[in-house]
């Protein structure tokens, strides 16, 4: 007889993703329809500050051969393409990670992309395929090369001609 006289409340008409995706609409219609508070909160943030890129894209002749220098005594990585293929974009990635990892990473090293018809005479050797070549430069000389993607390789040369005098 008792548990006929304990009544539950009654449960709303709504579950609780559906109120609370009502919150977020009403935030929302706010935003968009001007209320001045969402406004100055959502509407006047600063621009985050650009994202230092760790490589250089080389225009001409004249511009790599100032990497191509023997007075140049940071280890430079030349990545080589030809035009209708372009920069590995993946290696972008591994630049930014050399960065994190080496110490005075601008003093030491300087990554560079250079489309092969710029270089042309510079580098008869290289041949114009789609995978791209990685040249490691050291005061005006090709110490290495690598041929295609191997970050393992890539780190492991990096690493092997990194000057540590600078």
């Amino acid at each position: 007889f008792f548990f006929l006289m304990i009544r539950r409340p009654p449960r709303s008409t709504q579950s609780r993703s559906s109120a609370a995706s009502d919150v977020y609409k009403r935030q929302y219609q706010r935003r968009v329809h001007g209320d001045s508070f969402c406004i100055s909160k959502f509407h006047k943030r600063k621009m985050p500050p650009k994202k230092k890129e760790f490589y250089q894209i080389v225009k001409d002749e004249e511009h790599f051969k100032t990497f191509y220098d023997d007075k140049n005594i940071k280890l430079t990585v030349v990545d080589v393409h030809p035009h209708w293929c372009g920069p590995c974009e993946i290696m972008f990635t591994v630049y930014s990670s050399f960065a994190a990892s080496i110490d005075d990473f601008d003093k030491r090293i300087e990554f560079v992309t250079v489309d092969i018809e710029k270089v042309k005479e510079l580098f008869p050797q290289i041949k114009l395929t789609c995978k791209p070549t990685f040249l490691f430069l050291q005061r005006g000389q090709i110490v290495d090369e690598v041929i295609g993607i191997n970050i393992p390789l890539i780190t492991e040369k990096v690493y092997k001609y990194l000057p540590y005098e600078y």
